[in-house]
């Protein structure tokens, strides 16, 4: 970690290399879950605007999108205006 010279301000206590070392990794790890690549993002995520449109396209369509989708994270985005999901409009339904 790069804040070792103050580390003893956050981290209890500072002088332990082990728990360093572990906490450390622990947070590259949690960096890793939460920053995914865009390249793991495409590989694994769908993302799916909700409308009126989309939902009548998955009603006709069920068995193409279930297989389409199948072994990925699918999230669903809800917003009035497509224009939305550029500000604070989207809600994100997981």
């Amino acid at each position: 970690m790069e804040y070792k010279s103050c580390s003893d301000k956050y981290i209890w206590s500072a002088d332990d290399s082990y728990f360093y070392k572990g906490l450390s990794e622990l947070i590259v790890d949690i960096d890793e879950l939460i920053y995914l690549s865009l390249e793991k993002i495409r590989k694994d995520f769908v993302f799916i605007n909700l409308n009126t449109a989309s939902l009548n396209e998955f009603i006709r369509r069920d068995s193409e999108w279930l297989s389409a989708v199948k072994g990925k994270q699918v999230v669903l985005i809800a917003a009035r205006k497509s224009e939305a999901l550029a500000g604070n409009g989207a809600n994100l339904l997981i």
